[in-house]
């Protein structure tokens, strides 16, 4: 298999970076290589006493390549203990020789809580030459299977920022052809990578056979006020599929969880997002705020073709979570969000919780219940947008909703929210891709927008939506509906 992204580390770029990046009177930053010679749990050669070393007596930066005996083939290296990175290392599992763009190093976390672990501040760890507390910020871990672990396989803390995690597999390993080992049989609940930092790169990775692939963010209950992690870019992963993106790993809950503290992160382009026991993407925190959702396949394989669908949805935004974007203003960075067994997206609030932000939530540019081409319909999802209990705020425009099972989208038991500009049960060229129920549907809902096509307001993106086949209709009301404006055919 080739890879999908190969970076090149050039040593002398990175130590003309790093020197420039370091005050003019420090010493300028040292480098330290490390050889892994040894697939032992510990002792001189092993990785274990490599990082060990880098730790303890390494330099600024700290090369740790890979040149164990193996014909080219597998090693795999049962750890004694997790890997503690609290200095900048380069990890580089694409050293070992035979590497093609698959991970030849897997390393087996013996049942401990996390297989790495990116920290700073640890006793004993001697500062960088400019006399600054170490800590393993602008670290690489790249080309390595991560398996057998309780927590995450990687795991990266609050004061270790914007590392490059890329080019693993984490969770899995192949025991046959087509056959892999899902790390959640032994170990229920464990993650892929859990996230509480920022200006990370997670890149060009296939997370699956975990509950959720990546978890960014802290458990809803007892964040520190301000806590935040911020501009973190996913992309290029695949999260629930194989590595060829083609077939269904999978995940038992999400492909990639935002909770609290996690605002302005950057979830694509490129992502497959597939296969998972409940959703695509979840935002589930009233401070998961300003993330924009952009450019990813959810629900289908790598080519966009077929379903590899979610069992629940394509994208949940719910308990508070505002001021997102599922898609983006430019049309040609819109998500592909099909295949999902209930619905693409949907946007709730619970109850007891304050109503959303007025800056509410964006879902626009999407194909949602199509292929990538947006030609044909997949058929599998139930309602392609849900706006639901409470949600305020709400804006839906320029997205495809077609070829569902049930509805183009359902506002339900919510105020205040616009549906703009929407193909809904048609493609822009005009090829009538069918939903089976309505339109849009309405219920108990009030003081909502559809359309305002006839005599559009200011701003301009107030705009009819064109209706194509809709096989109960364009628009249909249930229930206690007041006060909403409805522009149909």
């Amino acid at each position: 298999m080739t890879s999908r992204f190969r970076p090149h580390l050039c040593l002398a770029v990175i130590l003309c970076l790093l020197a420039s990046a370091w005050p003019s009177t420090a010493a300028v930053p040292s480098a330290v290589f490390y050889s892994v010679t040894s697939s032992a749990s510990s002792g001189p050669g092993s990785l274990n006493d490599a990082v060990f070393q880098a730790n303890y007596n390494g330099g600024d930066v700290n090369f740790i390549n890979f040149n164990i005996p193996s014909n080219g083939g597998e090693v795999e290296i049962v750890l004694s203990q997790t890997l503690y990175i609290a200095r900048l290392m380069i990890l580089n599992g694409f050293s070992q020789p035979g590497y093609q763009g698959s991970p030849l190093i897997r390393i087996n976390a013996n049942g401990m809580a996390s297989g790495i672990a990116l920290v700073g501040n640890v006793a004993g760890v001697p500062p960088f030459s400019d006399g600054r507390t170490a800590t393993s910020s602008g670290s690489t871990i790249q080309g390595f299977q991560i398996v057998n672990y309780s927590s995450n396989a990687i795991t990266i803390l609050n004061e270790s920022q914007g590392n490059y995690i890329q080019n693993n597999w984490l969770g899995f390993y192949q025991a046959t052809p087509g056959a892999y080992v899902r790390n959640v049989t032994a170990h229920p609940g464990s993650r892929g990578i859990g996230l509480q930092s920022s200006f990370n790169h997670i890149r060009n990775n296939t997370i699956s056979g975990v509950d959720n692939g990546i978890t960014v963010g802290d458990d809803p209950f007892g964040i520190p006020t301000g806590t935040n992690y911020k501009t973190n870019s996913i992309r290029d992963n695949f999260i629930g599929t194989d590595p060829t993106g083609t077939s269904k790993i999978g995940n038992d809950s999400d492909g990639i969880f935002l909770g609290a503290g996690a605002r302005q992160n950057f979830i694509g382009p490129g992502n497959v997002l597939s296969g998972m026991a409940s959703a695509g993407c979840e935002l589930l925190h009233s401070t998961a705020i300003g993330n924009v959702i952009f450019g990813n396949i959810i629900g289908l394989n790598a080519t966009g073709d077929t379903a590899i669908g979610n069992a629940q949805v394509g994208v949940l935004v719910a308990n508070g979570a505002h001021f997102n974007d599922v898609g983006s203003s430019d049309p040609k960075n819109g998500n592909i969000i099909s295949g999902n067994a209930l619905g693409g997206v949907v946007i709730g609030q619970s109850p007891y919780l304050p109503v959303n932000d007025p800056s509410g939530n964006w879902v626009e540019n999407n194909l949602i219940g199509t292929d990538k081409t947006g030609s044909k319909a997949i058929g599998v999802q139930g309602t392609g947008v849900t706006v639901q209990n409470g949600a305020q705020h709400i804006v839906v425009r320029f997205n495809v909703l077609a070829g569902h099972s049930n509805h183009g989208a359902v506002v339900a038991n919510s105020t205040g929210n616009g549906l703009f500009g929407n193909w809904i049960g048609r493609t822009p060229s005009g090829v009538s891709l069918a939903n089976q129920g309505y339109g849009v549907w309405l219920l108990n809902a009030t003081y909502n927008y559809i359309g305002i096509g006839s005599n559009p307001p200011s701003p301009p993106y107030f705009v009819a939506n064109l209706f194509g086949s809709n096989l109960r209709g364009p628009v249909g009301i249930s229930g206690n509906c007041v006060g909403n404006v409805i522009d149909t055919p």
